[in-house]
């Protein structure tokens, strides 16, 4: 009975740790660029509120937004953005006037997002700004290097200075 014991104890110890990791709410591991991809709208704003709603049995609260920069969908100065509450329902909290990378979709006519669609704003405005044209900047470069030695060998010459290095 007392070897028995611990083994029922470990059991019940695993039971409940496994009950606990399958009711939590995970993220999807995929990338930034594939969750704006899958967004309907994006942008980075500072909350300026937010009210408590009931939301098909899950709490959630409304937060109002300040639109710093849209970077997806169609928005105005403002957004209304619903949050679960409870992490186990994928809900964080959102600090006033902190400014907040939202990737949202809209759920019974207002934008819904949880805490995947939550992120650092530098990182969302990064993974859109992505720099475009390099090599026509660097062909633009050597072209204008190019005149400038042109010009200055011309200049060189009429002064009748030698343009050759000696031997």
């Amino acid at each position: 009975m007392i070897r028995v014991l611990p083994v029922v104890v470990a059991v019940v110890v695993l039971a409940l740790v496994g009950t606990q990791t399958a009711a939590a709410f995970t993220c999807p591991s995929t990338t930034l660029e594939a969750r704006i991809a899958e967004a309907n709208t994006a942008f980075v704003g500072r909350s300026t509120g937010s009210r408590l709603v009931a939301g098909g049995g899950i709490p959630q609260r409304i937060y109002t937004f300040e639109i710093d920069q849209a970077v997806k969908g169609d928005l105005g100065a403002t957004a209304e953005v619903r949050i679960p509450i409870k992490a186990s329902n994928g809900g964080q909290a959102v600090p006033l006037d902190v400014a907040a990378g939202i990737l949202a979709s809209p759920v019974d006519g207002l934008l819904f997002t949880t805490r995947c669609g939550i992120t650092d704003p530098g990182a969302l405005l990064a993974s859109v700004d992505k720099p475009q044209g390099n090599a026509i900047k660097l062909g633009v470069g050597a072209v204008i290097l190019l005149l400038v030695l042109g010009y200055s060998l011309v200049r060189l010459k009429r002064r009748g200075v030698p343009t050759t290095l000696p031997r």
